[in-house]
C-alpha cells in the first residue's frame, strides 16, 4: 500500500511558509534627527520661542495608539526677520551702520540701519540671527549699540535654531512627509516646520 504521508521535513517549511505570508511585517521608525529651516517661526514678539520650549510635531500617526508623538526640544534660538524700530534714538552718526543686540544669552543679532538726524529712518536688513541659549530681556524694547545712537530700542521675534529629539518618541510605521509642522507647544512661538529625519529601530 502506497504510502502519501508528507516529509515532517515539508510539513515544518509548509508551516513556515504559511506564518510568514500570514503576518505582514511592518518596520518602526523613530527620529533620529531634526533640523530647522532658516531659523523657523517666531516672526513676532507673541508668537516667539524660548530655549526649553518642547514642541509636538503635527505629522506622522504613531504605529500603535499608545504610542507618544514625536517631540523636539528648543536648545537654541534666533531673530527670523529682521528687527523693527521701536525708539528711533538720538545722537546717530548720519549714513548707514550696523546695530546690534544687547542682551540674552549667545550670539547677538546684527541689523543694518540707516540714520538720519541722529535717529534710526529704516532697518535695512538683518546681518546675523543671532544664536540665543537664553532669549533676550525684551522682545518689544530691546536696547542696541552702533552708530553712536544713543536710546535706540527695537521690537522682534525669535524662531527657532536649533532643537533635539526629546526620548524615544514619535514612532511610526510610514514616515512622514517634510516638512514637518507643529501640532502644540509648551510656550507660545507659532510658525516653525523642521526637517526630520528616522531610523529604523523595530518591526511589528
Amino acid at each position: 500500500m502506497a504510502n502519501f504521508t508528507q516529509p515532517v521535513t515539508n510539513r515544518a517549511n509548509s508551516k513556515s511558509l504559511s506564518r510568514k505570508h500570514a503576518h505582514k511585517v511592518s518596520l518602526v521608525y523613530t527620529p533620529n534627527g531634526a533640523v530647522v529651516a532658516n531659523c523657523g517661526g517666531g516672526r513676532y514678539a507673541n508668537s516667539s520661542y524660548y530655549p526649553g520650549d518642547q514642541i509636538t510635531l503635527a505629522d506622522g500617526a504613531p504605529y500603535t495608539v499608545a504610542a507618544t508623538p514625536a517631540v523636539v526640544n528648543v536648545t537654541a534660538t534666533c531673530l527670523s526677520v529682521a528687527p523693527v524700530v521701536n525708539a528711533a534714538g538720538t545722537n546717530g552718526t548720519t549714513g548707514y551702520a550696523n546695530i546690534t543686540g544687547t542682551t540674552g544669552t549667545g550670539t547677538k543679532f546684527v541689523a543694518n540701519v540707516s540714520i538720519s538726524g541722529g535717529a534710526i529712518t529704516a532697518v535695512n536688513s538683518l546681518i546675523s540671527n543671532g544664536v540665543y541659549t537664553v532669549n533676550p530681556t525684551s522682545f518689544t524694547a530691546e536696547p542696541v549699540t552702533g552708530g553712536n545712537l544713543t536710546g535706540a530700542t527695537v521690537t522682534f521675534g525669535t524662531g527657532i535654531a536649533n532643537v533635539t529629539i526629546v526620548g524615544n518618541t514619535g514612532q511610526v510605521t510610514v514616515i512622514p512627509t517634510n516638512p514637518v509642522g507643529q501640532y502644540k507647544t509648551s510656550g507660545n512661538g507659532a510658525g516653525m516646520t523642521l526637517t526630520v529625519t528616522y531610523a529604523k529601530t523595530g518591526e511589528i
